[in-house]
């Protein structure tokens, strides 16, 4: 399969079954050619980028995990990219 982030999609990104020079190009060509396709791809990038990646968002998140593991309940971080989960009394 395809390797990369599990962060990247079809809706954000063309993904490529496999790491060759054909298939890089195939999909760049694809990307010069297709306008609309191209336009899509850099929307729906921006709109994950800004749902999982603005510091605001994440500033929120690590304030939420970092109050719940000081109160002593369970805490799980949402950030997809670390999938942290701490349970209450562990250490970190």
């Amino acid at each position: 399969g395809s390797g990369g982030l599990s962060e990247i999609s079809g809706k954000t990104a063309l993904m490529v079954p496999a790491v060759t020079a054909e298939a890089i190009a195939a999909a760049t060509e694809r990307l010069i050619t297709d306008v609309e396709l191209r336009e899509r791809l850099a929307r729906e990038g921006m709109v994950q980028v800004r749902e999982h990646f603005d510091i605001a968002v994440q500033a929120a998140r690590m304030d939420a995990f970092y109050c719940a593991v000081a109160s002593g309940e369970p805490a799980v971080a949402t950030d997809v990219s670390q999938k942290l989960s701490v349970s209450a009394g562990s250490k970190v």
